[in-house]
């Protein structure tokens, strides 16, 4: 029997898609761990996800195929992802440091489980260093955002796409800047995790609190 020959993706085209998908430190990850995560994509994302970009959309819709049909998807590197890889290799220390300061915030704002039935955020950690005027943060998170519409939804039953929408609305009314697949990601991000707990189930695209 003939071994069936694995599709190549380079590897530029593989970590926009990533980054597209809100993996944003896609670019720094290896070949062997971005080839895994390529070919996890079917648990990564929803079927019915839509990307701001034709192009990007397109390439998603073709690899959940290929990948249905059980071909293996391999990364091959490209002068593009070379010369990223580079690029990054060579940012400035300071750089450097504010993103670990950014990182280490970000972990600090993380779920905490008191019990099945209720969930506690802790406060994240204000950045120190000057944020780009340009950036417009709102008083709640998304996360915190994404918590407070399921726990307040009074529904027995709520679609997946009514939270996103909620919650981006809850992030835009705080001082929020608006960002429909920032909104889209974060919420479906919390909702997984709360899927792992054992605090929600989700079927069909409706969600539901146990």
């Amino acid at each position: 029997m003939v071994k069936e020959k694995p599709v190549m993706l380079l590897r530029s085209k593989a970590i926009n898609l990533f980054k597209v998908l809100g993996y944003k430190v896609a670019g720094k990850w290896d070949d062997e761990k971005l080839c895994k995560k390529i070919n996890q994509l079917p648990e990564l994302v929803d079927p019915d996800v839509e990307l701001d970009d034709p192009a990007m959309q397109d390439l998603l819709i073709s690899l959940l195929g290929g990948l249905q049909d059980g071909k293996v998807i391999e990364i091959q590197v490209d002068k593009a992802a070379k010369e990223e890889a580079s690029a990054e290799t060579k940012v400035p220390l300071k750089e450097k440091t504010k993103t670990k300061l950014k990182s280490k915030s970000v972990k600090k704002s993380k779920i905490k489980v008191v019990n099945k039935t209720k969930i506690e955020i802790e406060k994240p950690v204000k950045e120190k260093e000057d944020k780009p005027k340009h950036r417009k943060r709102g008083k709640v998170d998304r996360i915190t955002a994404a918590l407070h519409v399921i726990e307040d939804s009074k529904e027995e039953k709520i679609a997946v796409s009514t939270l996103i929408e909620r919650a981006g609305k809850l992030y835009d009314k705080n001082g929020g800047k608006t960002n429909k697949r920032e909104a889209s990601v974060t919420t479906k991000e919390v909702i997984k995790t709360m899927k792992v707990l054992e605090m929600v189930v989700i079927e069909n695209g409706f969600l539901t609190k146990i």
